[in-house]
């Protein structure tokens, strides 16, 4: 892929010639397994699954279920898999930086296997005899795979996790990282590409299964970091520059530390397959209780609602006693909109993913605050419904605990308003945008619609006019309609609440085109679609 898509003067740059520890010498980041290790991300996601896979004698498509176990088997042995990695990543370090002149590497490697993968090695063995990176192109390199490996993640989950099939994103991709080889520095491609530095935090959560974010640590915590495991080896280095530094600093420091032999009895972490549902319940408080203590949700909610003796009063004209903070997205565009009903979709399962479990708590605190203020006639005939196709009977339990209606089949966001109606719809494939509005394509319909999603002047700015109107061709309409206010940008790690804005459709813009712009021709070469699936449809 790299070689075909490169187009550089030199060929000294084409293709994978970009920098690469032990092949480029004066590089000191390795980049070349990036883009063949960010490819590996596609067959984990369920849209790719379905395309690719099918019975191989009937032909039906896999079901949801058999999708489902596939896409949670991904972190199967990580811990152990990533040992692995950073353990040859150090021999190979402490071999090519050895000032000794002679070196025992039987037992340099057996130590390091035992110490570091957590696993001895096989009596009478001689490993090292069998890893040919450490004379063959990576010298004192090899730990460019699990640095790569930031760069990859980062880049798909940043840009390509909301809609893996992308064809924008995935032509900028080509033109930023591909095409260019090793005519520009890895990093400002990198950056070019995610417009700001790489972050590991990505790699923590997705290929290792890490909770929490380790970017915030990163300027506050400067210092040479010390790996110390069973006690019997210490090893000392330099901070690394970069994403890939402060990963394996930070690993080396923390996550070893973790793992060192203790006494006393361990505490016992459950596995997400091990949870009922007051574990569920634990976690989304835990993450509605993150979300209410951070300044995000001071400039979301922008209020504090005054308790009177032991409840909470609100006027006759159903505006809260509220004194005024921050920006104030629920109390300036949300309240005064009198909601009726939330719809959620492609939130996710909060059973399997930390995103969904802040997402779902954020809702929680949308639906509480609208019911403190009597706008949402959640106890007269309004309700919140979610739909998302991963989710598992945990997600269902959880749903029932809290109040929430699951919706039973897949509407493909199609769902047409007669109330004041909230979608909720964080990250989802611009073909869903553009579904719901199609649903409501009339005045009177758009102005009962708010919704919580992706800016619609991003996809505009970023993609193709024949794009949009080929695959989403009610958003490209709608964006001339709507109002967006972005929500506050900074949350954890800046992936759960990102680029998600509040859309309205102002009633002086419904009113403002003729009624011919309403109708709308529509040439169809195909009828999929839904929470993980394309349509394809363009405005003739």
């Amino acid at each position: 892929m790299h070689h075909l898509c490169s187009r550089t003067k030199w060929s000294r740059f084409h293709g994978t010639n970009v920098e690469k520890v032990g092949y480029i010498w004066f590089a000191d980041e390795d980049f070349v397994e990036a883009p063949s290790q960010m490819l590996e991300n596609w067959c984990w996601q369920s849209n790719s699954l379905r395309r690719l896979s099918s019975h191989y004698k009937t032909g039906e498509p896999i079901p949801d279920e058999l999708i489902e176990k596939i896409v949670r088997a991904k972190q199967a042995g990580a811990g152990l898999f990533n040992l692995r990695q950073l353990f040859f990543g150090v021999f190979d370090m402490r071999l090519h930086g050895s000032e000794e002149e002679k070196v025992d590497t039987t037992t340099l490697f057996n130590n390091l296997c035992r110490d570091i993968s957590l696993i001895e090695a096989p009596k009478g063995s001689f490993g090292q005899a069998a890893f040919g990176h450490m004379i063959f192109g990576y010298d004192a390199g090899y730990y460019g795979y699990m640095w790569s490996k930031v760069y990859s993640s980062d880049m798909f989950y940043t840009k390509f996790s909301a809609d893996p099939l992308d064809s924008a994103v995935g032509n900028r991709y080509r033109r930023k990282i591909l095409e260019r080889g090793g005519s520009w520095d890895a990093m400002d491609m990198v950056r070019d590409f995610l417009g700001r530095d790489p972050l590991p935090d990505a790699f923590m959560r997705e290929d290792i299964g890490a909770a929490g974010t380790i970017s915030s640590q990163r300027e506050e915590d400067n210092r040479p970091f010390t790996m110390v495991t069973s006690g019997k080896f210490r090893y000392k280095s330099k901070r690394l520059h970069g994403a890939g530094g402060d990963l394996i600093g930070i690993v080396e420091r923390d996550i070893w530390a973790l793992k060192k032999p203790g006494k006393g009895k361990k505490k016992h972490v459950k596995d997400v397959d091990e949870w009922i549902l007051s574990d569920a319940v634990e976690i989304v408080e835990k993450r509605r209780e993150a979300i209410v203590d951070s300044k995000f949700h001071r400039d979301f909610q922008g209020t504090e609602l005054h308790a009177r003796d032991t409840s909470l009063q609100c006027h006759t004209s159903m505006i809260c006693t509220i004194s005024r903070t921050g920006t104030g997205i629920l109390h300036n565009h949300l309240i005064p909109t009198h909601l009726h009903d939330i719809v959620c979709y492609g939130v996710g399962s909060m059973h399997q993913s930390r995103n969904a479990q802040f997402q779902f708590a954020l809702m929680l605190i949308m639906r509480e605050t609208l019911q403190v203020c009597s706008m949402l006639a959640i106890n007269d005939d309004g309700k919140v419904y979610i739909f998302d196709p991963v989710m598992t009977h945990i997600d269902r339990q959880l749903l029932e605990h809290y109040g929430v209606e699951l919706i039973s089949e897949n509407e493909q966001a199609k769902r047409a308003v007669h109330a004041m109606t909230l979608f909720y719809m964080p990250h989802c494939n611009k073909v869903l945008y553009s579904n719901l509005l199609s649903a409501n394509w009339n005045a009177q319909a758009l102005e009962k619609v708010v919704i919580i999603g992706n800016r619609f002047g991003l996809y505009v700015e970023s993609q193709t006019d024949s794009h949009l109107r080929r695959e989403a061709p009610y958003m490209i309409l709608a964006v001339p309609l709507v109002a967006c206010t972005p929500l506050p940008t900074e949350f954890d790690n800046n992936m759960i609440f990102n680029d998600l804005c509040v859309h309205i459709f102002e009633r002086r813009r419904l009113r403002a085109v003729d009624s011919g712009f309403w109708t709308v021709t529509l040439k169809v070469d195909g009828n999929e679609g839904g929470i993980s699936q394309q349509t394809d449809a363009e405005v003739s």
